[in-house]
């Protein structure tokens, strides 16, 4: 699988900026060159450069933005400090004084593709006509030869950078991982712990859960820890580009994470903000890029807003119209939640130690439960009435005895349970 690639300016040769990546993924400039700064400082200039038609660059005279240069470089994201387009090409000279005096020491461009005027535009380095000029071969014989730069570089003012944008060109392997299963055994220390944040591996899990089996509801625990700590891994074989699937807001059901339950929210079972900080730092400063699959267009039974939408359906919340939801006051239980409407909200308590007969002055009289079975669970459901009707309910009663008495070894039978 080949994935997106950063053209390379067209530059040649040394430079003194470079394309780098920040620890946050921002495709960056970095810049650098040699002076005295015990002595000097050495201030650069950023100039807009617009494309002639003769292929030539029109330079604004006014720089867009300047800053300093430190003795190591510095990084600097032009789309934060300018309003230059992250492909639009621009124009740099560097800016030397001394400290004492502020007397320009050099003013130019560095050892880039250089502009140099041509009347009312800038364009590349050229050369002059054929110069001929008198040298000796190593006999001493006097010949002829032609010297081809005669253009020195003082004439020159700018370096120019032309930048390219991401073009989806082939550039190394992407990798497809499931957090909750690539690496389980890797876990960050909590917050009670000395060296919360901090990686740990527990071998014994690991090993553990790769005898087990994954299916789209057991999970196997992993977390956004097995993938910070897999980095190493990846890139030592190649693999420029992590995909997953989601670390954000996965649900708490499934093992894909697919049943989205709040898209603002890193799932809690996959670390918190500073773990998917430090993952993210790591990946970045190992030269990798991360793609993200999640479906933001729906959301599972868990999600916020479908929540909230079945719990207010008669008041017409906003995201009551993001969803189809049609006859929601006569339908059944949604899940996790009871609906406003309880006309149909039935609830009983199946093998109860006691029943309540209503008396013909309205009051209830407690009477003790002939098949109450002590050695039994006593079990509370709620149920909507317009879904499950007598046939139904005796249904349920016998699939539960069957449970009950496959789990204790019992031969089977059916008990007829009270409603309470």
């Amino acid at each position: 699988m080949f994935v997106n690639k950063i053209n390379g300016v067209s530059n040649l040769g040394f430079k003194g900026y470079q394309h780098i990546k920040n620890n946050v993924g921002e495709t960056i400039l970095k810049f650098n060159y040699p002076y005295d700064s015990d002595k000097e400082t050495c201030e650069v200039q950023i100039f807009r450069a617009v494309p002639t038609e003769k292929y030539n660059y029109k330079i604004d005279e006014t720089p867009l933005t300047s800053f300093f240069l430190k003795p190591e470089g510095i990084e600097v994201n032009l789309q934060d400090i300018t309003n230059l387009d992250k492909d639009a090409p621009f124009a740099y000279k560097i800016v030397r004084k001394n400290k004492e005096t502020g007397e320009i020491v050099y003013e130019g461009p560095d050892t880039g593709v250089k502009m140099k005027s041509l009347g009312n535009e800038y364009g590349f380095r050229i050369h002059n006509d054929k110069t001929w000029h008198q040298v000796k071969d190593k006999d001493g014989n006097v010949t002829k030869a032609y010297e081809r730069y005669q253009d020195p570089v003082e004439n020159y003012k700018y370096t120019l950078v032309t930048r390219k944008g991401t073009t989806p060109m082939v550039q190394g392997a992407g990798y497809l991982a499931i957090p909750d299963s690539f690496m389980p055994g890797a876990m960050y220390r909590g917050f009670s712990e000395p060296n919360t944040g901090e990686i740990y591996y527990d071998s014994n899990y690991q090993k553990e859960m790769e005898g087990a089996i994954r299916t789209f509801s057991n999970k196997f625990n992993g977390s956004i820890a097995g993938l910070q700590k897999g980095i190493p891994y990846l890139k030592q074989n190649g693999y420029k580009v992590l995909f997953t699937t989601p670390i954000a807001n996965g649900d708490s059901v499934s093992s894909h994470s697919y049943w989205n339950k709040n898209n603002m929210q890193i799932a809690s079972r996959m670390g918190n903000t500073e773990n998917f900080a430090s993952f993210f730092r790591d990946l970045y400063s190992n030269g990798m890029k991360y793609v993200y699959d999640g479906t933001f267009t729906s959301e599972g039974l868990e999600g916020i807003h479908f929540q909230y939408a079945l719990r207010w359906a008669e008041k017409k919340p906003q995201s009551y119209y993001w969803f189809r939801m049609n006859s929601i006051k006569d339908t059944n239980l949604g899940y996790g939640t009871i609906p406003q409407n309880s006309e149909n909200l039935r609830h009983r308590i199946i093998n109860a130690p006691y029943k309540y007969e209503l008396q013909a002055d309205g009051t209830y009289k407690k009477i003790a439960n002939s098949n109450y079975d002590a050695n039994k669970e006593t079990l509370y459901q709620i149920y909507d009435a317009s879904q499950a009707g007598d046939e139904q309910v005796k249904a349920l009663d016998k699939a539960i005895d069957t449970y009950k008495n496959i789990k204790s070894g019992n031969e089977l039978s059916i008990n007829s349970h009270d409603d309470t």
